[in-house]
């Protein structure tokens, strides 16, 4: 039988940190006519977090156009908790590789049933960046970890045990 023991380096007694990692969104679909087309816009903005930054959807740079003055952004994916340690908030840069997080992401979809699907999508992405975050607080704290072995000294004893 093994007993696991696990203490913080000064010998006390481990707990588990808790660091629920909490975002509240507002997501909303609506209609879109541009160009004659029929589209429908798919828009989530972070609107409060908690032991997370609210800034998790990844962005990459679109390189400029002759006659463009502004930065143009596309839309890559809900960040990862590497993301939320490197990228830079807001404005790419050529060290984050033209990349930066925000905390809105609006996107474009030809049916209603695609917007629906991209959400949902979108949405357990945004949980498991949660999950992520909560499992590397867990992780982050530096413990001993014990092991104690018993064997049963019945099978060691003459006559006792298997032969092969």
């Amino acid at each position: 039988m093994v007993t696991e023991t696990r203490t913080t380096l000064s010998g006390d007694a481990y707990t588990e940190p808790s660091a629920d990692a909490s975002l509240t969104t507002r997501v909303s679909v609506s209609e879109n006519q541009d160009l004659g087309e029929r589209a429908y816009r798919l828009t989530i903005e972070v609107t409060a977090a908690q032991n997370i930054s609210q800034y998790i959807f990844v962005y990459e740079q679109v390189p400029a156009t002759p006659g463009r003055t502004r930065n143009q952004y596309r839309f890559v994916t809900v960040a990862t908790p590497v993301h939320l340690a490197e990228l830079p908030i807001d404005v790419a840069s050529p060290e984050s590789g033209y990349m930066c997080r925000k905390n809105s992401a609006t996107l474009y979809y030809p049916s209603a049933s695609a917007a629906e699907t991209a959400r949902d999508d979108i949405l357990r992405r945004i949980n498991n960046l949660c999950e992520d975050t909560e499992a590397l607080a867990r992780m982050s704290d530096t413990l001993d970890v014990t092991w104690a072995f018993t064997t049963d000294d019945t099978s060691s004893a003459p006559g006792g045990g298997s032969s092969v």
